[in-house]
């Protein structure tokens, strides 16, 4: 099949109370999967094999365990601009087998992301990932730019491993 993609997103750059810099950031990414929604939402949400279609990502670490589910948390490592990153999630809302929300605070990026498995026939899926967060700080300014540029190719690369992977297994 074809990789069908999608992309939005919508950067804005604002002062924070007490005058910090702060962007805002509404990005979505789609692809369509020839997999059931409920295999690759399930994929996508088994967090210990997330490196093998989220190349950026350096390690999980301190995952409180399976079932995934409310309340599910873990830290992930990977490198922004030659530092280490690490970021914090919570999973805050569940639809088994379909979709998910998560909170993301990773210090000056934080925000709040959707997995989505939507069925587009009996055997193959949209699959959708959306973050709707900000970044504070010193990296605010970059947004517009780098972080935009840096998020759009993460997400593409990310979403082209997981059909890849879904697709041949």
């Amino acid at each position: 099949g074809t990789a069908a993609h999608g992309l939005q997103y919508l950067i804005q750059v604002n002062l924070a109370p007490g005058g910090q810099k702060m962007a805002t950031f509404q990005i979505t990414e789609s692809v369509e999967i020839n997999r059931p929604a409920e295999a690759v939402f399930q994929y996508a949400t088994e967090v210990t094999r997330a490196k093998e279609w989220r190349p950026g990502l350096d390690s999980v670490q301190d995952y409180s365990g399976d079932p995934f589910a409310v309340g599910t948390t873990w830290n992930e490592v990977s490198k922004f601009m030659g530092r280490d990153m690490v970021v914090n999630f919570k999973v805050t809302a569940l639809e088994a087998g379909r979709q998910c929300r998560i909170k993301m605070d990773g210090g000056v990026v934080s925000g709040d992301m959707t997995w989505d498995a939507n069925p587009a026939s009996d055997e193959s899926s949209t699959f959708t990932l959306d973050f709707d967060g900000e970044v504070s700080g010193w990296m605010a300014g970059l947004a517009k730019g780098l972080i935009r540029r840096q998020a759009e190719k993460d997400m593409k690369s990310d979403l082209a491993n997981l059909k890849s992977n879904l697709e041949s297994g």
